[in-house]
């Protein structure tokens, strides 16, 4: 699991959170889960690292990009494979 993105509104209130999983769709859901069930802890440890008067509420969505451009990448060097 890699954080890929964070978008914070204009006013800290929320956060969306990309997280890319290499992995099947049963797994990137349960990641997803799992950090659901661990926002309050998450939370909780920003606050001890930011310097924010409130900490934003965190919104947590897959992120593809990191696998997308594995695969443009993989098609690429297929080409260029080809080519030769």
């Amino acid at each position: 699991m890699s954080i890929s993105k964070v978008n914070v509104t204009g006013d800290l209130s929320f956060a969306t959170v990309g997280v890319s999983v290499l992995g099947d769709k049963r797994e990137r859901e349960e990641t997803l889960k799992g950090l659901e069930s661990a926002k309050g802890f998450i939370k909780k440890e920003l606050g001890k690292n930011l310097k924010l008067r409130a900490i934003p509420e965190l919104i947590f969505e897959n992120d593809e990009s990191i696998e997308k451009s594995m695969e443009m990448f993989k098609l690429i060097e297929e080409v260029n494979h080809d080519e030769k």
